[in-house]
């Protein structure tokens, strides 16, 4: 299998093929004449161990004069860059640093930069920042050598991107490892069983209809006029997340949820303008900036909610409390950002939103399925056409668009494998793709790239839900999507998401018809801290007439 570069490179394979069938099957035809021409009984073992030696340095020879012709000197190297195949860690090739502060300075272009950047390097590539050593795994193969590793000691994430997270939260269960992390992992989990998921349906479904209900009062009378939605869904994840994890109801203290609302997004811009600029993650320069005084200040009101849920609930947290409430903030941001993007692409896409509203509309038709209106955990499992939606709306957007590890063991990736290079001479090129990555490199997995390579999904700008048949999955690596990371540390409400995503959107395609004003190029994609647009999408919303709607 070839790792093609370019369409040149296509064509020097199929000059390299013609022209060594030619030069082979000249030289052995004039060899087999002249053997012809000689009595069998005179040709000796010996001189036909000699012969066939002398056409295979011949052929060796002709080789190394064609490679050199088409491709010059370096043509090995070049597969190995190409297939990220480097046998030695100080041989991968490295980013420039100031290349890639150049790259972040333009948040608009970066995410199309950095594809750029990952077909140059390959594979495997480094970074050095700051005496930090980096290696971006920019293959779903190398990907799951780190990401499904049991080795406690191979789950850490890297403390120069997560230091931010430790300043909200502390050491809690984004943050921590090995057994500590493990313990707190597996006390998060009995929140997330089937059982309790079941019983989490009510509070999406009553949470839903209060977004639908705000939605129709918004849009009342101004059927034509485009609005953003957003503040209503991510409204509306406070309010779910908030009760389900926490047991609050935040309709009744609407100050303080807003007050976390603006709180977490500014400190959101705060990290990523230190990390752009480059010189800010340096502590000394950023205790001087104005700017760690509003991020200390955003520390600071999120505190302030947190003693006043205290106060007022007197609640026993399971959990540490901020490593509770910082899962409450993830869980809102995540779930309420994948639904405006998912109802975009439902907007630009009209033909899948009827779809999606058929299948909707059969679930609520149905009392075993949707008694007095509130979608069951069984209709939400029988949304397919929504689910896939869903899933390419991941795919396209992946919230959380990046992961790392810190390694406090060496990793080994790879293994002796067979490269044929398009020739069927000489049995292929054999390449060692062993290396080992040694320990307190931190290892970055760029899953936004692997959900838009063309090498894991054919025309990856493309919305395009019947990616997730079953027969079409089957048929990608399994670590080539993975919009909530994979392996041990996958994220543990990943289900709870979904089905939150699906209520949501079902109630609001039940009741209305969605439009948009914008187009995907209109409004940038933005990578801070998690995915996001450079504004909210503008909405306008019909409302449909049927008996029983909101």
């Amino acid at each position: 299998h070839i790792h093609t570069c370019d369409k040149k490179l296509i064509e020097s394979f199929e000059k390299l093929k013609m022209n060594l069938r030619f030069s082979v099957e000249s030289y052995f035809n004039s060899v087999f004449r002249m053997a012809g021409s000689h009595n069998k009984s005179s040709v000796s073992p010996k001189n036909e161990l000699v012969t066939f030696l002398l056409a295979l340095l011949v052929l060796i020879l002709l080789l190394q004069q064609i490679f050199r012709k088409y491709w010059g000197a370096n043509t090995l190297k070049c597969f190995q860059k190409q297939s990220g195949l480097e046998k030695r860690w100080d041989k991968l090739p490295r980013v420039s640093l100031l290349r890639q502060m150049w790259i972040c300075r333009d948040k608009r272009n970066i995410i199309q930069s950095s594809r750029q950047l990952a077909k140059e390097y390959g594979m495997l590539a480094r970074l050095t920042v700051l005496g930090e050593e980096y290696v971006y795994l920019n293959s779903p193969a190398l990907a799951e050598k780190l990401l499904s590793s049991r080795n406690l000691r191979h789950s850490a994430k890297p403390p120069q991107l997560y230091e931010n997270l430790f300043d909200m939260i502390g050491n809690g269960v984004i943050t921590s490892k090995g057994e500590f992390w493990h313990s707190q992992r597996k006390q998060l989990s009995k929140g997330f069983t089937y059982t309790a998921l079941r019983k989490y349906t009510k509070i999406y479904n009553k949470c839903a209809k209060r977004v639908v209900k705000e939605l129709s009062e918004m849009f009342a009378g101004s059927e034509t006029e485009y609005k953003p939605i957003n503040p209503l869904i991510q409204t509306g994840g406070i309010e779910i997340i908030a009760e389900t994890v926490m047991g609050l109801d935040t309709t009744q203290h609407k100050e303080d949820a807003t007050l976390v609302f603006e709180s977490v997004n500014r400190w959101k811009e705060l990290v990523f303008q230190r990390f752009s600029s480059g010189w800010l993650v340096l502590p000394f320069f950023w205790k001087l900036h104005p700017l760690s005084r509003k991020y200390s200040q955003c520390i600071t009101n999120i505190d302030g909610v947190i003693k006043n849920m205290i106060n007022r609930f007197q609640k026993q947290f399971q959990l540490d409390l901020k490593t509770e409430f910082m899962f409450s903030t993830k869980g809102y941001e995540t779930v309420s950002a994948t639904m405006q993007f998912l109802i975009f692409m439902l907007a630009l896409h009209q033909n899948h939103q009827i779809a999606c509203r058929e299948e909707i509309d059969r679930m609520f038709s149905d009392p075993s399925r949707c008694p007095d209106g509130n979608l069951t955990i069984e209709a939400l499992s029988e949304m397919k056409h929504l689910e896939r939606c869903l899933l390419e709306t991941l795919r396209m957007f992946p919230i959380a668009f990046a992961t790392g590890r810190q390694l406090e063991d060496p990793l080994k990736i790879g293994k002796k494998e067979i490269i044929k290079i398009y020739l069927k001479i000489l049995c292929g090129l054999f390449i060692d793709e062993e290396l080992i990555i040694p320990a307190g490199v931190n290892a970055v997995i760029p899953i936004l790239l692997f959900h838009k390579s063309e090498d894991n999904f054919p025309q990856p700008d493309e919305f395009q839900p019947e990616r997730f048949l079953p027969e079409n999955c089957v048929k990608r690596h399994p670590f080539a999507y993975q919009p909530f990371s994979a392996g041990p540390r996958a994220c543990v409400g990943m289900k709870f998401s979904l089905l939150e995503a699906k209520t949501i959107v079902a109630h609001i395609l039940r009741n209305f018809e969605v439009y948009t004003s914008d187009k995907i190029d209109d409004v940038a994609v933005i990578p801070s801290i998690l995915l996001r647009p450079e504004r909210d999408y503008l909405f306008c919303l019909k409302k449909r007439n049927f008996e029983g709607n909101v």
